[in-house]
Order: C-alpha cells, then structure tokens, then sequence
C-alpha cells in the first residue's frame, strides 16, 4: 500500500518489551522497537531474529468528515473491505471528523466486528469528538476525555483523547491504543500544547509507561513547531516516521 507523510498525522509507538507496527498513515513501515519500562526515550532497533515481536497493522486516517460527501466515506469503506479480501487489512482503524452520521458508510462497508467512539456532543460542543476506533481484536476495554482547552471554531467539535485496550493474538498483555484529533491552525500552537498536557495526564492514570503502547491520531503538528517537541518531552513515545526516515533498514518507506 503506498501513502504519504501527512504534516499533521502521526503515529507514535511506546514498546515494553518487543513489539512491531505496520502504521499505515505514514507509509508501509515496519519500525522494530524496544524500549524499557520506566519509559525511557531512546528506543532502539530490536534484532527481529533474535527477539519475540508482533505485527500490528495501523491506519490512522483524518476523513475530513465536514468537507465531503457520503460517497467518499463508502468509497474508503470499500478500499477497506478489499484490503480484508485479501487478507492485508489494518489490525486497527483509528478515525478523525469521522462525525457519527458521517461514518456510517465508511463503518458499514469496512465490517470492523468492533469500535469505540470518543467524546460525544454536549450542549456547549455541539459536535462529537469524531474519533471512531475500529478493531479487528476484541476491545477489552474503552475510555476517553474531552479537552478542556480550544480555540476558535474547534470549540463547536468536542474534541478529545479516546483510549482502549485489545489483546492481539499471541501477545502476553493488552495493547494500549489511544488517538485523538487536536486543535487546528498553526496561530493556536499554544492550546494544543495544553491538549497535549491533558492528554499525557490521562494517559499517565492508565500507567501507559510500563505498558506497550500506540498513540495516532491527527496532532496538526509537525517537526518545525514548539507543539511537536512539546509532545515528544513529554511522553517516552517515538516518533514512527522520523524512526523510519532515520533508520531505512528496518521499514519500507514510500512517499508520493
């Protein structure tokens, strides 16, 4: 499958032990990491032959669910329902602006047997968060929160961190698995570094340091801004991307 670095998608991976992931959202990457559990930063390449790792598969995908039309979303359905045809399907389908009448065609045609929903309308936020989870593994369990903090137009979307729990195959623990879409535009870098402290908050309740872990989403951050850094000091996360870019031997990259 080819795809494209997005500025504002990311995926970062936090392994305890040996894990593998295959994140869609920035290319077909195969970043083999091993980190420790006090959470330490500097993950480092993992010798696949002679560790015990797992193959996770992750789309990260924002749709853009206020600027398109239903026969786009099925359209991406469909794509997804080929991919399980031919068995190379993501493990797991993390969704942003995927709004809940939107996403049904996508849902309907990917036939995910399981999904979690993130924050949901309120009487000040009169949009959902759009965060739709999708998983092939069963979901042990399924949390989320709402920012508190926003700026402009995102306040009328509810926008906010959906975690949960599956238990792939052959794994000796449950996977943490969080995405979240935070606030847009360059000019409001400062409430998404208070999202980004919301969310690293939550997270540490869930004891994801001593855990391995995934946090994708659409953070509308990228390198160049004091927001990316921000996240990256503090989580012990590693940036999936910038992994592969820097380590070409262990991912198959592909950029349009």
């Amino acid at each position: 499958m080819r795809s494209s670095f997005a500025a504002c998608l990311l995926l970062f991976l936090l392994c305890c032990g040996a894990c593998s992931s295959d994140p869609a959202t920035t290319a077909d990457a195969r970043p083999i990491l091993d980190g420790t559990a006090d959470g330490a930063r500097d993950a480092a390449p993992l010798d696949v032959a002679s560790g015990t790792h797992w193959l996770i598969k992750v789309l990260a995908f924002n749709i853009h669910g206020l600027a398109g039309d239903r026969g786009q979303y099925q359209a991406i359905g469909e794509v997804l329902a080929a991919r399980r045809e031919r068995g190379d399907q993501p493990d797991l389908v993390l969704l942003q602006e995927a709004f809940v009448a939107v996403a049904d065609p996508l849902r309907e045609k990917a036939a995910y047997p399981h999904e979690a929903r993130g924050p949901p309308a309120t009487d000040q936020r009169l949009v959902d968060s759009g965060l739709i989870a999708l998983s092939d593994h069963p979901i042990l369990s399924s949390e989320h929160r709402a920012y508190t903090d926003c700026e402009a137009e995102d306040c009328a979307a509810n926008k906010g961190l959906l975690v949960i729990e599956i238990q792939p195959p052959g794994m000796p623990e449950p996977l943490l698995v969080a995405t979240t879409h935070m606030q847009a535009q360059s000019e409001w870098d400062e409430a998404r570094r208070q999202q980004m402290d919301e969310a690293a908050a939550f997270l540490e309740t869930l004891g994801y340091r001593s855990r391995s872990s995934i946090f994708a989403g659409d953070f509308n951050t990228k390198p160049n801004r004091a927001s990316y850094d921000h996240l990256l000091g503090l989580t012990p996360y590693a940036d999936v991307g910038r992994f592969c870019l820097d380590t070409p031997a262990v991912c198959t990259v592909e950029l349009d």
